[in-house]
């Protein structure tokens, strides 16, 4: 095929098509490193839940709402303890008569919904604090965990965690794959969607509020956590990782 050209023709060709390939393969590295573009995301609403923390330090959250019902829930973790619906008309009576037994003090927090003024909710968290033996959950996120939410949230899905769950034990770079580009991305865009669903739907909303609030986060986390995987970049895990292996004795906020 090449018969006939000279010896620097031919070394041309052959430092052309290292030439072509180097190019291409930077192409490739280039693209791998570029920055993604941030995800155009509607705002999460308002949903209504408020937190509260009783005077001995209980803690839950309240929803002012249009039903024909008070709903409490009482969870500790993933594990509900009680759940309980009375009607409007005759609440308090029902409340008094229908409170369930918690022998074992644990760490737990409140939902409470129903068409009720914000003070009459708060009657209602005080009372279920004199009555039963509840106890605030002592640990919540730390500043690295708060700083990197995004990656936090990767790094419990690789886990097999629940997506709120605290770090811990901390997790190191052993045996953790980072993700590339591409799946950084499609990390991103799912959990954006997963997140907004869950939001506006009355379970998926009283789940997150009760984690969120079991685990002691900051009131304004799952905005924090929404914006940061609109804009977060791959990096992001590592950075976490690297965070939390400097501060592993730091304890909690």
């Amino acid at each position: 095929m090449f018969h006939g050209l000279s010896r620097r023709t031919l070394n041309a060709l052959i430092i052309g098509c290292l030439l072509v390939i180097t190019a291409i393969n930077l192409s490739e590295l280039n693209k791998e490193d570029t920055p993604l573009e941030p995800i155009k995301a509607a705002p999460l609403p308002d949903t209504g839940w408020r937190s509260w923390q009783t005077r001995e330090g209980a803690l839950g959250i309240l929803q002012t709402t249009a039903s024909d019902s008070v709903s409490i829930i009482i969870r500790s973790g993933d594990e509900t303890l009680a759940e309980l619906n009375l009607p409007v008309s005759d609440w308090a009576s029902n409340l008094t008569s229908g409170l369930p037994e918690i022998s074992d003090a644990q760490p737990a927090v409140t939902a409470i919904r129903g068409p009720l003024s914000e003070d009459e909710l708060l009657q209602i968290a005080a009372y279920l604090s004199d009555h039963l033996t509840l106890e605030p959950p002592s640990a919540g996120y730390d500043s690295c965990q708060q700083q990197f939410p995004a990656a936090a949230l990767w790094l419990n899905r690789q886990q097999g965690a629940e997506p709120f769950t605290l770090l811990n034990p901390v997790p190191t770079e052993a045996g953790l794959s980072w993700p590339d580009r591409e799946q950084w991305q499609t990390f991103r865009s799912e959990e954006l969607k997963t997140l907004r669903r869950q939001w506006l739907s009355d379970t998926g909303a009283i789940d997150i509020a009760l984690d969120l609030a079991y685990h002691r986060a900051p009131d304004n986390y799952l905005e924090r956590l929404y914006n940061d995987l609109a804009t977060a970049q791959k990096s992001a895990p590592h950075n976490l990782v690297e965070c939390l292996s400097g501060t592993v004795t730091a304890g909690h906020e």
